[in-house]
């Protein structure tokens, strides 16, 4: 999907605790706005219905609209199946819900999707064919893009790289927040706070970013030798402490018994903290228009 044809879309980022809305003119943020998620169905959808509109060009024509979601969508990308950090959504026909508050035609994507086709197009990925995204926060995802377009295996997503087995537990439960802030013994409350003393030197903060950026090295090295990428791109909340972690994960790469684990470019995402918000809008663009 390298289309970044000069028409307007909107892009709509649910997570957990923020809700992201960008407008995108071309390549380029013209409106973008964070905003708490809402906890039950009616408010959330009121609220879109809400925040929407203003995003719109008075007397232009309807833009078109991606919702990047994370969980799993039904076949038809119409329904959610189960979004596991926001349940009251789960079985809801979001595509028909939206077009009932006025907003038709709404393309549905998973996150990881939306964010790796932001950073495919138009992020850190551009000058790539083949684009592995990863995205560490509350939980770990990922998601392939070759030639701008995700590759969908199951419930739209690669495959759910949070249960890969890493020192005999899965990915997810050491590489989100709760897992890293696990290895620095429970000092610290959020990832931010970690790095903030990692930046202060603090050695036991150190260390545990070290760790981090070691695991992740062995997952990357795995994902490397199943999707051959040509670059890595890292995302999510976690990715702003990048700075402690990633020369652990090059370390780690190198080490790998396969080419195109050592050979790989590591990079930090360019859009955060829209990067769903833009990939969602680009997604609905490139099928719409």
């Amino acid at each position: 999907m390298r289309n970044t044809r000069l028409e307007s879309a909107i892009g709509l980022d649910v997570g957990g605790t923020s809700l992201k809305l960008v407008r995108i003119d071309g390549s380029e943020i013209a409106l973008s706005r964070t905003i708490p998620t809402p906890g039950d169905r009616e408010t959330f959808l009121a609220t879109i219905a809400q925040e929407l509109p203003p995003f719109r060009e008075a007397g232009a024509p309807d833009h078109p609209l991606g919702i990047a979601l994370p969980g799993f969508l039904d076949e038809s990308r119409r329904r959610v199946v189960r979004l596991s950090n926001l349940p009251c959504l789960d079985g809801l026909d979001l595509v028909d819900a939206l077009a009932k508050i006025g907003h038709p035609g709404a393309v549905l994507d998973t996150d990881t999707n939306a964010g790796a086709t932001a950073e495919a197009v138009l992020g850190a990925g551009r000058d790539a064919r083949r684009v592995l995204y990863v995205s560490l926060g509350t939980g770990l995802g990922a998601a392939l893009t070759d030639g701008g377009r995700p590759v969908r295996v199951r419930n739209h997503t690669v495959g759910q790289v949070a249960f890969i087995p890493i020192e005999k537990r899965g990915a997810e439960e050491l590489l989100c927040e709760r897992g890293i802030l696990a290895r620095a013994g429970g000092r610290f409350s959020t990832a931010r706070e970690l790095s903030e003393h990692a930046a202060a030197g603090d050695p036991q903060a150190l260390h545990a970013w070290r760790e981090t950026g070691a695991i992740l090295g062995q997952l990357l090295a795995i994902l490397c030798a199943l999707w051959q990428p040509d670059i890595a791109v890292i995302g999510g909340g976690i990715a702003h402490a990048s700075e402690h972690f990633l020369d652990a994960t090059r370390d780690e790469l190198a080490k790998a018994p396969g080419p195109a684990a050592r050979s790989i470019e590591l990079a930090v995402a360019r859009l955060l903290p829209y990067s769903g918000a833009i990939g969602a809008a680009l997604i609905a663009r490139g099928e719409m228009g």
